[in-house]
């Protein structure tokens, strides 16, 4: 012991006098992290000293190993307090004896029987603190809580995948996870508490978790290699106030209703930023982010009319921003000015920069046709140190494409005759109605895609559509005015409506329809249903009560 005492004396020294400030203006400089810049002291538990890096335990004093446990329990020897090897867990009975374990020194899974009587739902240890190898809980049918309340340290994976009832994660404790930390998949998932961590080392990764509205990390500071949050459908808000520098990349992408990001420690990204359909972000904030080191992707987020970046001065990667229908192009402009990518009257050609499908016309530049676009013009707020755009609306002939996300939209568009190109309603939570009466003719493509609260919409002057009319997954649309639609040049699709009467399609806009398309496809509407003319351009429904 003398040995290791001796050890732990000189290692604590050299951390504290690595600690110490340098005498020069360097210190003061932005730079990358280096995951190396901790140093990884031998790990001290309630029970004494534990050193594993050079095969060699020394566990609690005075332990003898005792008999192994049936019921499913893998390959170890239990501890009183410290459980040493592998446990694979698949019924209560497995549990209940691991209940007294504050160490697992291997992997520890849960891997629940198929029968529900005799599964597993309830996933609780109230004394465990660490887990030295993997922690994975994935692939259960009737799992419906994890909870390890005093649980700080992970020092391989943690995964939680696939559970299909797992409804809460409460990890409250959790500081550190060494490798990946995975929360993926899980369908009824809705109360995810990680308030205590810190750190992980390699990826942070939320995924596909179609019933979680806000996702917040108070205390992160630290990502090893990237964070992604993807494919979160009713996620809402993010909270990443804590982090400081990401020493990967960072990835929010296809959260259908994400609205509101916050990140306001966040100094500098030393991958890529990502950030890609979201269909409902109206606007972002990285108030003190200066450093992107590799590609800046802003893609496809269809209701994104600002962002605030002040103190960005450095992207060195490829700067893509596309697809950002109500995004003012001035701004991006702006924002390139600001990290040196732009010359005087155009972008810089040594450098990878694509900037298309925003809205209006680039700052630089007199706009032919401002009044079919509606331009913006963006002028410099000094209370932000940024900038604000004002944007005209379209009217006449509506030059591009648009689309409609919110009620704000489609005021917008009320000034629109003809639209050229194609004009989308799609992925909206919240809109339950569109009324654009003066719209008489789309150039390409009409699109009602999945909207959860769209229950009409009333087009009552609009003559042709040039090529496609889809309506889809529209769960509560109930009805439509397109009165006057004589022609679809291609294709007419409507499926997965199911309020939506298939009368009002097959009898009353096919009936009308001068010009049929060359493909039509009614599936999965409210097939059971008639419709009768009451008055001139309107019908009665009927559809078979659901009692």
């Amino acid at each position: 012991m003398k040995h290791w005492a001796q050890l732990l004396t000189t290692t604590v020294l050299t951390v504290l006098l690595a600690g110490c400030p340098a005498a020069d203006d360097e210190k003061h400089r932005l730079k990358k992290p280096s995951p190396h810049d901790d140093l990884d002291l031998p790990h001290v538990t309630d029970g004494g000293l534990s050193i594993t890096d050079a095969g060699t335990g020394v566990s609690d004093a005075g332990l003898v190993p005792q008999p192994n446990l049936d019921g499913g329990l893998a390959d170890a020897g239990v501890l009183s307090g410290e459980c040493q090897g592998n446990f694979t867990v698949a019924t209560p009975t497995d549990l209940a004896a691991l209940m007294h374990c504050t160490v697992i020194t291997g992997n520890f899974e849960v891997v629940t029987n198929a029968a529900e009587e005799n599964s597993l739902s309830d996933v609780t240890l109230p004394n465990l603190q660490e887990v030295r190898g993997r922690l994975n809980i994935s692939f259960n049918q009737y799992v419906t809580q994890v909870s390890f309340p005093i649980l700080a340290y992970a020092q391989q994976d943690l995964l939680i995948e696939q559970n299909f009832a797992l409804q809460s994660i409460s990890l409250p404790s959790l500081e550190t996870v060494d490798h990946d930390l995975r929360v993926s998949r899980n369908t009824l998932l809705s109360d995810l508490d990680l308030s205590a961590l810190t750190t992980v080392n390699q990826s942070l990764i939320v995924q596909d978790q179609p019933a979680l509205l806000t996702l917040d990390f108070p205390s992160l500071t630290t990502v090893g290699i990237s964070l992604e949050i993807l494919q979160n459908e009713a996620l809402t808000d993010i909270s990443l106030d804590g982090i400081g520098q990401l020493l990967g990349d960072l990835s929010i992408r296809n959260n259908d209703y994400l609205m509101h990001v916050n990140a306001d420690e966040l100094v500098g990204i030393w991958g890529d930023l990502h950030i890609r359909w979201n269909h409902s972000l109206v606007s972002f904030a990285l108030p003190g982010l200066g450093v992107i080191e590799g590609e800046f992707r802003l893609e496809s987020n269809h209701s994104l009319t600002s962002f605030s970046m002040p103190e960005i001065n450095t992207i060195n990667g490829p700067k893509i921003f596309r697809a950002n229908y109500s995004l003012p192009t001035c701004l991006v402009d702006q924002l390139l000015v600001q990290v040196d990518a732009m010359g005087e009257d155009d972008y810089d050609a040594d450098e990878v920069i694509i900037v298309s499908e925003n809205r209006g016309c680039r700052y630089w530049e007199t706009c032919e046709n401002e009044v079919q676009t509606g331009n913006c013009v963006c002028t410099e707020d000094p209370a932000n140190d940024w900038w604000v755009a004002t944007c005209s609306d379209p009217v006449g002939d509506c030059l591009g494409d648009f689309y409609i996300a919110n009620k704000n939209n489609s005021i917008s568009l009320q000034g629109c005759t003809s639209i050229e190109g194609t004009l989308r309603v799609e992925r909206s939570r919240f809109l339950d109605a569109v009324d654009l009466p003066g719209l008489t003719s789309i150039g390409e493509d009409l699109k009602f895609n999945d909207n959860t609260s769209l229950t009409h919409f009333s087009f009552p002057n609009l003559v042709s559509v040039g090529d496609t009319v889809s309506v889809l997954n529209n769960p509560v649309l109930e009805s439509f005015n397109l009165n006057s639609l004589t022609s679809i040049g291609d294709t007419l699709l409507v499926s997965t409506n199911s309020a939506l009467p298939t009368c009002l399609l097959e009898d009353v806009l096919l009936e009308q329809l001068t010009v049929e398309p060359d493909s039509v496809f009614l599936i999965n509407n409210a097939e059971d249903c008639t419709c009768e003319v009451a008055d001139a351009g309107v019908w009665d429904v009927s559809c078979p009560s659901e009692d």
